[in-house]
């Protein structure tokens, strides 16, 4: 494993399990409409909040709906 010296506030300590991730994402949005928030911005260019919609689904441990998501609209 990798020792990185990263400072306490910035470690996030969640003890939820990926069956608490079915429906909803890590900070509790909707997956569907975090989703559909990431199609949008990617076609409408929004770099920006399009990497927010894809940090919150990469943090919720959806990598394949991502990808797919990446790779249908590609």
């Amino acid at each position: 494993m990798i020792d990185i010296d990263l400072p306490t506030p910035y470690i996030i300590m969640d003890n939820r399990t990926t069956k608490d991730f079915t429906k909803r994402t890590i900070t509790n949005y909707r997956k569907k409409d975090v989703i559909e928030a990431f199609e949008d911005t990617i076609i409408n260019q929004k770099i920006e909040e399009s990497s927010k919609w894809f940090v919150e689904l990469n943090c919720s441990g959806y990598y394949t709906e991502l990808w797919d998501e990446i790779l249908y609209i590609y």
